[in-house]
């Protein structure tokens, strides 16, 4: 078959090289997180929980920026583990609170996160030349 596209067109491409990046970095906070039980998808929603005591899932998916299904799962297993409970359930979305648990389990991650989120500077300094050059 004739190629239809060569590699420096692919490395050009922004979609391709942000998520590479989003990749690399989400790895890199879940590989520090894995033995505390929890990754790096999870400590934004016990952290919004944690700065606003309650929230409404519609409200969190706005914050988080996520579709509501993609929400839920997370939000299902954070329930499972006994890190959030749903305080009212509502057809519009449920209001979800942080468990004693839960604010336990961000009060020990929240380091590993902070030291995580220094790394992850450096390593999208490492890309800002890539990310110069696509933008032009």
């Amino acid at each position: 078959m004739k190629k239809l596209i060569r590699v420096k067109e692919l490395e050009q491409c922004s979609c391709f090289n942000i998520r590479k990046i989003a990749r690399e970095l989400t790895n890199s906070y879940n590989n520090s997180l894995k033995s505390y039980g929890i990754n790096s998808t999870q400590i934004p929603i016990l952290a919004l929980l944690n700065i606003f005591n309650q929230l409404e899932t519609s409200k969190m998916a706005e914050l988080l920026n996520l579709e509501p299904s993609t929400l839920r799962r997370n939000l299902s297993i954070l329930v499972k583990k006994k890190l959030i409970k749903v305080v009212r359930r509502d057809i519009n979305g449920n209001l979800l609170k942080l468990t004693t648990n839960g604010y336990n389990k961000l009060k020990e991650t929240l380091p590993i996160w902070k030291k995580s989120n220094q790394l992850g500077k450096s390593l999208v300094k490492d890309y800002l030349p890539i990310l110069k050059e696509i933008s032009k």
